[in-house]
Order: structure tokens, then C-alpha cells, then sequence
């Protein structure tokens, strides 16, 4: 460098000292909508000057915006120790999270998944078997079976697992493929197609679908109020590839023999309030097959099935002020609760239940009626109802009579009430009923349909007895030759035809949702949607119901065990004995073929579960 040029200095990082220095504002807005002058009395004169800030100047003190807590990362791994020293790893691959999940004491994995989407899998390796004690979306209970909320997963890969006796897995909200090692007894196992794939194949019909049309071809799915619906279709399909569906693959069921022949019959309550009697009935055959010393304490009654809490089955009867709960499946008495706590109702004369939410209804109150959601098993430990939703008030001319009711895997509540539904008769009552949203924290309408025919509606104060029998309505109408007979209609349209008979003299006041106390022991794979296939090396109690097309059926090894499909289309068992195969269609059109057994215009079954 030349002598006398100058020399440049360069800048060198380093910190700068913020002693003494203030986050300032001068009139400058805080709150959205609010602006700060100098008088503002949220910062008086002392702790201005404290601050070190003239108390005039127009110049306030600002506290930096707190940081907002971090939102944790998702948990994509689960690394563990199992018994016996197996070590286990669940890995989450694509969207989603494994919060929540943790092992046991006694070692069995609860596996919990939220955010997941269809092109998520869930995989598994371990150095052998592992237990598992359930598998559930974060954003709903274990048992439900209606799937609002539930997140949709691709793959569950749960080949290192053995579902443990008791065990349960829920993937309602939609699963491609599920993959498991052993199944054993008293199991649940829920699934459901994954909802895009349904509905498209029911936009290729190119027309809506009911219920109705239930004579000829195969099986879609169509979306009815949340929830899905097996119904047939006169047009085939053409095979262009594999056939969709869910795919399972177990390697060996081990749950205790069934009694295949009884599968398909139903079980309900209903209360008698003149001899103070709760009485349990097979619905095929009408016969009384349990009776429950249950004190009346008004001439109305409401009956549900509801939880407990732990998974516990239990019947509710209310009456008045006073909600009693027994054993579904023992009729042991449970506990009870006042509804003293729900200003709203007075007297209790109708219940529902859909999927895992249960809804008190008092026609007697002032005005058209009152409904409110209740916590069954918050309610019984305090002895007081616990409210879950706001009371519900029916508007335009509906006056509730009482009787309400739900339906496995559906999660309106209906309600029969009185309405205007006849505009050729506009100032006549009609008998109705009203579909109640049950999914939010305020309970609202959904719709209301005049019942077939318009006949008008009994007068205020009339005993309803409502319940569900699968997924139809059933309605107590009266008492022929010493038997209640009991219509069962179609819940959306109130229509239908079947009638069913029950062995007893007395009018009945209540009825319950239907169950299955049978399967107990059983493993009981639900599922709502069409199968791709369903393969097991090895099966004992098994009930597989399958609310769609079951395309193949493939056991190595089948005892004791009972399928359902609409319809079944291919089934291949090595070795069989006691096992009943039922369908809604078979090739040929009649009779048993392959051993499958042929119900024309067969009743969906369930959605099932273990009581």
C-alpha cells in the first residue's frame, strides 16, 4: 500500500449494549380496536415517571408480547421394553401423531393417534409379540362407533401385536389396511372404510341412494347423516382391478366358541310401570327372558341403554326425578341420580342413546318439551345429573311426546313428538318425529317427518315407548292378544312394515336400544364399509359383521364362528366346523351355495358390540 493512502477499517460483529433502552409508544393501539392517549389510566402518572418516562409526554411503557407456548413436535416413534424383554418400536409415517400413547403396568400398549389423514401408516417391528391392549383416535371414546371427529389412517401395521383378552380397536374414522397377530376373547375390533373411497362409488351410480332399494345386485355405501348406510343397487360393476375395500389380515383368533345360530337375535329392554317390573326380551321370539323389581314412582317412563364408565353396559330407567341404572347384562342394580341439578327437567319420560351420548327428554314440561345431554357416569358417582349440553327447546309447532331413542353408529337422537305436517289439514296435530344433533355442545335440530299416512297424534300426556332395534325405530302401538306389538320403521322416514311381538300383557311405557349380551367372549370385528378381504390363518368365536360387500372370506382354520356380509362374494375355509355364513345375495339367487347361506332382503345387523 502506497505510504499516506488511507487505510480502511472494517466492521467487526459484535453486541451492542441495550442498557437503558425502552420499547416505546406514542399513541399507539395495544388492544385491536382500543387506542392509548396520555391520560390512559392503564399506565398513571407515578408508573410513568418510575419508568423513567415524563407522566405527559405522550410516551407510554409497552410490555413485549409474550411468546406464545411452542407447539410440541408430533411424536412419530414409540420405543419400549415389552414382557419378557421384547423390544418394541411403533413408528408413524406421513401425517399424524402418536401423543398419548404409553404402556401399561402389566406391559400392554395403549396406542393412541390423532391428526392422521389416508395416507398415513402406522408400523410396528419388535424382536417377537408384543401385547395390545387398544388402539384409539384421540378425538373420540374407545367404544364409539358413529365416528364424528375420528381421524382417518392408510395403514395400521400392527404385526408385532397380540390384541390382548378385553381389548379393543377402534379405527372408525376410516383404515385401508389393518394388519394383526393374534385376536383374543372378548375383542372389539371397529372399522369403517375410509370415507372418500365409499362416497365416490356412490357418486358412479350417478343417483341417490336409499335404503329402500334393497332387491337386486351388489352393495354401496352412501353418507346418511354422518354416518354410513348399506344399501343394494340394481347396476353391477365392471372388475377392473382388485375390488376396494378394507383388507384384513390376522393370523389367529383364539376367543371362546359362540353359538352361531343366535348371533343375528337381538335382546331389549322395556319397563312396566303398573307392576314396577323392567323386563329384558329376545326380540325374535318376544320371549321375557329376564324380569327386574323396579318400584314405580309415575306412570311414565323413559328406558336406554347407556356407559357407565370402564366400558360397563348399563339400562336406564327414569321416572319422574329419579334415574335408576342396572347391570345390561346381569340386572344388578348400579347406583342411581336425581335430575334436581337440570332446572329444565321435571320428570323424566323418555331416554336416548347415540353411540356413547345419552339424552333426557321431559314432554311434561311447560311448553313443547325440554331434552339435555347428561354424563351417565359422571351422574351416577355424584348422584346428580351432570349435564353435558345446554337444554333444548323444540321450536315452529313441535311438542315432544315423550319417547326418544338412538341407533348403534348413528349419532342423531329422534323423538317422537306433535306436529303440522299436513298442509291439506293445517290445524291438525300430526304424529311426528324430530331428528336432534347429539355432536355439539348445544343440542339442535336436523329434521322432522310426519309419520306415514299423517295419522293424527295422540294426546298430550300419552305413554311413548320408543327404542331401537339395529338400525330401525321401534315403537310400541299397542297390545294385541296379550303381547306388545312393536313397529319397526326406517329413522329417517318413519316408514316401514315389520312387526314384532312381545310376550307380555301390560302396556310397556319405555323401550332400550337393542344389544347382543351373547357375544360376550367372542371377537367381534364390526365393520361399515366394503371388505377387500378378510384373512386368517386360524378362527374360534368369531363374529365378523360386515355392512357392505364382503369379497372374500379366506380362513385356514374356521370353529365355532359367524359372518355376515351384503352380500358375501367369494369365501374359501380350509377346515370348518359349526359356522354360519349368512348374505343378503349369492350367484344363483336361492338357497345355500358354498355353504353361505342366503337371507333375501336381509335386515343390516348391528352396528355390533360386546356388552
Amino acid at each position: 500500500m502506497a505510504r499516506g493512502a488511507s487505510r480502511t477499517r472494517k466492521a467487526r460483529p459484535g453486541l451492542e449494549p441495550m442498557e437503558g433502552r425502552r420499547l416505546l409508544a406514542g399513541d399507539l393501539a395495544l388492544v385491536a380496536g382500543s387506542a392509548v392517549d396520555a391520560t390512559d389510566p392503564a399506565l398513571p402518572p407515578v408508573a410513568a415517571e418510575q419508568a423513567g418516562v415524563e407522566a405527559q409526554s405522550g410516551i407510554h411503557m409497552m410490555e413485549a408480547p409474550q411468546a406464545a407456548s411452542p407447539t410440541p413436535p408430533p411424536v412419530k416413534n414409540f420405543r419400549y421394553v415389552g414382557p419378557r424383554g421384547v423390544r418394541v418400536a411403533v413408528n408413524l409415517v406421513g401425517p399424524g401423531t402418536l401423543a398419548g400413547t404409553r404402556v401399561r403396568d402389566d406391559g400392554a400398549l395403549e396406542l393412541v393417534y390423532d391428526d392422521t389423514g389416508p395416507s398415513t401408516q402406522i408400523l410396528s417391528h419388535a424382536t417377537g409379540y408384543a401385547p395390545l391392549a387398544f388402539v384409539k383416535d384421540a378425538d373420540v371414546p374407545l367404544d364409539a362407533q358413529a365416528g364424528s371427529g375420528a381421524n382417518q389412517v392408510g395403514l395400521a401395521g400392527l404385526r408385532a401385536f397380540n390384541l390382548i383378552d378385553g381389548g379393543t380397536i377402534n379405527l372408525i374414522g376410516g383404515v385401508r389396511k389393518l394388519k394383526l397377530n393374534n385376536v383374543g376373547r372378548n375383542t372389539q375390533v371397529f372399522l369403517r372404510e375410509l370415507p372418500e373411497v365409499a362416497a365416490a362409488r356412490a357418486a358412479q351410480t350417478g343417483r341417490d341412494l336409499t335404503l329402500q332399494e334393497d332387491q337386486q345386485g351388489g352393495i354401496s355405501l352412501v353418507l346418511t347423516d354422518g354416518n354410513f348406510f348399506p344399501v343394494f343397487t340394481v347396476t353391477g360393476t365392471e372388475d377392473t382391478g382388485p375390488p376396494p375395500g378394507i383388507r384384513v389380515e390376522v393370523n389367529r383368533i383364539l376367543a371362546d366358541p359362540i353359538d352361531p345360530q343366535t348371533v343375528v337375535d337381538p335382546q331389549i329392554y322395556g319397563y312396566d310401570p303398573v307392576a314396577g317390573q323392567l323386563l329384558r326380551f329376545d326380540v325374535k321370539s318376544g320371549a321375557v327372558l329376564q324380569s327386574i323389581d323396579v318400584p314405580s314412582i309415575a306412570d311414565s317412563a323413559g328406558v336406554a341403554l347407556a356407559d357407565a364408565g370402564n366400558s360397563r353396559l348399563v339400562v336406564l330407567v327414569g321416572q319422574a326425578n329419579l334415574v335408576r341404572a342396572y347391570d345390561a347384562v346381569d340386572g344388578s342394580f348400579v347406583g342411581a341420580f336425581t335430575t334436581d341439578t337440570l332446572a329444565s327437567i321435571d320428570s323424566v319420560d323418555g331416554i336416548g342413546t347415540t353411540d356413547y351420548r345419552t339424552i333426557l327428554v321431559d314432554a311434561s314440561a311447560t311448553g313443547p318439551g325440554v331434552a339435555q345431554g347428561i354424563n351417565v357416569a359422571a351422574s351416577l358417582i355424584t348422584g346428580a345429573a351432570v349435564p353435558t349440553t345446554a337444554p333444548f327447546v323444540p321450536t315452529r309447532d313441535f311438542d315432544f311426546l315423550g319417547g326418544a331413542t338412538g341407533n348403534p353408529g348413528f349419532d342423531p337422537l329422534v323423538v317422537l313428538g306433535r306436529g303440522f305436517f299436513d298442509q291439506y289439514q293445517p290445524d291438525t296435530e300430526i304424529l311426528g318425529g324430530m331428528e336432534i344433533n347429539t355432536t355439539q355442545a348445544r343440542l339442535t335440530e336436523l329434521a322432522r317427518v310426519g309419520a306415514p299416512g299423517l295419522p293424527p297424534a295422540p294426546p298430550p300426556g300419552s305413554d311413548e315407548a320408543l327404542g331401537s332395534v339395529d338400525q330401525l325405530v321401534a315403537r310400541v302401538v299397542g297390545v294385541v292378544d296379550g303381547k306388545n306389538v312393536v313397529n319397526l320403521v326406517n329413522r329417517n322416514t318413519l316408514q316401514g312394515g315389520a312387526t314384532v311381538s312381545l310376550n307380555y300383557p301390560n302396556r310397556l311405557a319405555g323401550l332400550s336400544e337393542s344389544f347382543r349380551p351373547q357375544l360376550r367372549g367372542s371377537a367381534v370385528f364390526d365393520i361399515q364399509g366394503d371388505t377387500q378381504a378378510f384373512l386368517a390363518n386360524d378362527a374360534r368365536g368369531l363374529v365378523l359383521n360386515n355392512l357392505g360387500t364382503l369379497y372374500l372370506l379366506g380362513l385356514g382354520r374356521a370353529r365355532d364362528s359367524f359372518v355376515a356380509g351384503y352380500p358375501v362374494a367369494h369365501v374359501f375355509i380350509g377346515a370348518r366346523q359349526n359356522v354360519r355364513i349368512i348374505s343378503s345375495a349369492i350367484r344363483g339367487g336361492t338357497g345355500v351355495r358354498n355353504d353361505i347361506e342366503l337371507i333375501p332382503n336381509l335386515p343390516p345387523i348391528g352396528p355390533i358390540f360386546i356388552p
